[in-house]
C-alpha cells in the first residue's frame, strides 16, 4: 500500500508512492489475487470442517494460491529490478555531482594559482619599476625633488639632499 500511496511508515522512512504504471498495476492485482485468496481460504475451512478435503473448493483454492504466488514472484522481481534502477541512478548522480564539486574545486585551485602568479608578476614589476626610476632619478645631475598631489615629498635625489641639507628619510611624506 505504501508503494501505491506514498507516506511514512512506523519508523519515521519516508516512502515515495511507484511511478511504474504497469507495476503499480501488478500490485494492485496481487491486493486483489490476496483479498480473493482469504475469502476462498475462509470458504475452504468452512468446507473442510463440513465436507472433509478434495472437494471442488480446495482445487479453487489451489488455483488461486498458486497465481497468488506467481503474481507475488511477479512483483518481487520486478520491484527488485526498479530498485536497482533506481539506485544506479541514484548512484550515477552522486558520482556526477562528485564529479562536478572536485571539478569545482580544481578550477577554484587553478583560478587562485593563476592569479597568485599574476599578482607576484605585477608585484616584481612594479619593483622594477621603482628600481629603474630611482636609478634614473639618482643619475640625474639636477636636484629632484617630488611631491604627491598634496605637496608632500615622495622623492628626492642625492643632489637634492646635498643642495637642501635634507636627508630623504627625514622629509618623506612632509610637505
Amino acid at each position: 500500500t505504501a508503494m501505491l500511496e506514498g507516506g511514512g511508515n512506523s519508523e519515521g522512512v519516508i516512502i515515495i508512492p511507484l511511478d511504474d504504471l504497469a507495476l503499480r498495476n501488478e500490485i494492485f492485482e496481487v491486493k486483489n489475487k490476496l483479498a480473493a485468496f482469504q475469502m476462498i481460504a475462509e470458504e475452504r475451512f468452512v468446507a473442510v470442517e463440513a465436507a472433509g478435503i478434495g472437494e471442488p473448493i480446495d482445487q479453487q483454492f489451489d488455483r488461486i494460491f498458486n497465481d497468488l504466488l506467481e503474481q507475488t514472484n511477479q512483483v518481487e522481481t520486478e520491484l527488485q529490478r526498479t530498485i536497482s534502477e533506481e539506485l544506479l541512478r541514484f548512484k550515477l548522480s552522486m558520482n556526477f555531482v562528485v564529479f562536478l564539486g572536485i571539478t569545482a574545486l580544481g578550477a577554484v585551485f587553478v583560478s587562485f594559482y593563476l592569479f597568485q602568479q599574476q599578482l607576484l608578476k605585477n608585484l616584481y614589476n612594479a619593483h622594477l619599476r621603482r628600481e629603474n626610476l630611482q636609478i634614473t632619478l639618482n643619475s640625474i645631475g639636477d636636484a629632484v625633488i617630488a611631491t604627491d598631489d598634496l605637496g608632500n615629498i615622495t622623492r628626492m635625489n642625492p643632489v637634492a639632499e646635498k643642495l637642501t641639507g635634507w636627508e630623504f628619510r627625514n622629509v618623506e611624506g612632509k610637505p
